[in-house]
């Protein structure tokens, strides 16, 4: 390409500072997910009821793997039909 053309394309710039704070953001979800899953496992398991977490644990991931493959039949089929 010729610089002429390069000039009207222009990607924006991303700082390393936003990388590193969105990195940040991302493993503070990751641990407070995983610290309220834990917390869930101890308080059932002392209760005797881990069966119920892991059913529920289940039946939620399920869900929602069928739910994921309902919209990705709809949208492939919504895709083919151009």
């Amino acid at each position: 390409m010729t610089q002429a053309a390069n000039q009207g394309i222009r990607r924006p710039s991303i700082s390393p500072s936003t990388i590193a704070i969105g990195i940040v953001v991302v493993i503070g979800a990751i641990l407070l997910s995983v610290a309220g899953l834990y917390t869930d496992v101890l308080w059932f398991d002392q209760l005797g009821f881990l069966s119920v977490l892991s059913t529920q644990i289940f039946a939620q991931s399920a869900v929602q793997r069928f739910s994921f493959g309902i919209y990705s039949d709809h949208r492939i089929g919504s895709l083919a039909s151009f």
